[in-house]
């Protein structure tokens, strides 16, 4: 995983990092259905880079999908 910070003070990181999603559908009608996508990205780093040892980001998308 990248931080790229449009800063010239602040120089661009690269951290090891894991992705994990999923995608869940559910059947509302014959043409359509609901769709869930949760997803987590987690990058770990050194303790005394960030006052942690990992982040975590828990990104939870949501959508309709129509056939015809």
């Amino acid at each position: 995983m990248t931080f790229d910070i449009r800063s010239p003070a602040t120089p661009t990181k690269t951290y090891f990092a894991i992705n994990v999603g999923a995608r869940i559908g559910y059947r509302l009608s014959d043409g359509v259905d609901l769709l869930l996508s949760p997803q987590g990205d987690i990058a770990f780093t050194a303790k005394a880079v960030l006052g942690t040892n990992n982040s975590w980001v828990w990104p939870f998308t949501a959508g309709l999908r129509f056939r015809f």
